[in-house]
């Protein structure tokens, strides 16, 4: 059940398993409706948010009060209306006959939230047999800035939850200080790369990133820091596009050197970008993130044996092992 609005659901699901998965898009409705629904609603998780609120003092930084009541009422409010548009789409006449019903969300986040509602709902109704999980990563499904031992819905997830597979070592301590207790470890892969060898006979270094462009990644960083080298000659080349897009372009024009030629590729398919490793075989692969979970784009880069550089946050230095496939930096390195 893809949640977004207005997915092609032909291009971004293209690896169906088999011709008995049936894909059904959610009709939904405006966002103003949808909020005004799930309001509606509150006294069905009213106990839940109080519980809550109540905890916000003791486990959301001061500077981040605000930001934690904000988003404890946007896991709520997405949550239950995408219960409703969930519970409305898939009655429960469809769901007899099964021997068990397995209900998994791929991110902890509202969808997580949207589950518990919906298991509880199932089991109200007399269907016993509903088993509910989700996968956690990183930066806005895990690590929430000024909430590290705070997760909103608490009772609604910890009650209805069966297990929360945590893609990494720390996020198990994240989870574990946010009164997640059913937590297991299940790391995600990348498909397999190539052993690269490094060309040595270019005069530059060819230096590659890939990632969205908004804050939390801080690309302008990258740039910032190749502005200060001067006698050497390096190719740049980034993969992603996002908010921060025209502001990293305009920068780049106006304060890299002569001796830095950079290429901003955008959006790309995976493909395109594992062809560049194997015809370019780049030198050196950067990510200097605020905060990340277990990050994709390194182990990708890893599998074609490129070394890295990133900031140690969140589970990072559980795949960047310092003076062996990579280093380290602070997470407020300085330029």
């Amino acid at each position: 059940v893809p949640i977004a609005r207005d997915y092609n659901i032909s291009n971004t699901y293209d690896r169906i398993p088999n011709n008995k998965t049936k894909v059904i898009p959610l009709k939904r409705e405006s966002r103003i409706k949808e909020v005004f629904i799930a309001a509606l609603k509150c006294p069905d998780y009213l106990g839940s948010l109080i519980h809550d609120f109540r905890r916000l003092d003791n486990c959301v930084e001061k500077n981040h009060y605000y930001e934690g009541v904000k988003y404890t009422l946007q896991q709520y409010l997405q949550g239950e209306s995408l219960f409703q548009d969930i519970k409305k789409q898939i009655p429960i006449t469809k769901l007899s006959g099964y021997s068990r019903i397995i209900l998994y969300s791929y991110w902890f986040n509202s969808v997580a939230t949207s589950i518990a509602f919906y298991k509880k709902y199932l089991k109200s109704k007399g269907i016993k047999n509903v088993i509910a999980v989700s996968r956690a990563h990183g930066d806005g499904d895990l690590y929430v800035k000024g909430m590290k031992c705070y997760r909103p819905s608490l009772m609604i997830l910890s009650s209805n939850f069966d297990k929360v597979f945590s893609v990494s070592e720390n996020g198990i301590k994240y989870l574990k200080k946010q009164g997640i207790d059913n937590v297991e470890l299940a790391r995600l892969g990348v498909k397999e790369g190539k052993k690269l060898v490094r060309n040595t006979n270019r005069d530059y270094l060819q230096i590659v990133s890939c990632s969205v462009i908004n804050e939390n990644k801080r690309v302008i960083k990258i740039a910032e820091a190749l502005k200060q080298i001067t006698d050497i000659k390096i190719r740049w080349t980034h993969f992603g596009n996002g908010p921060l897009e025209e502001n990293l372009k305009i920068w780049c024009e106006n304060n890299l050197g002569r001796n830095i030629q950079y290429v901003l590729n955008g959006y790309t398919q995976n493909s395109d970008i594992r062809k560049f490793y194997i015809e370019e075989t780049p030198d050196l692969f950067i990510n200097v993130s605020i905060m990340e979970g277990i990050p994709v784009s390194i182990m990708e880069a890893m599998s074609y044996s490129i070394p890295t550089i990133a900031t140690n946050v969140g589970a990072t230095s559980e795949i960047v092992e310092e003076n062996v496939n990579g280093y380290l930096i602070p997470q407020l390195f300085e330029v």
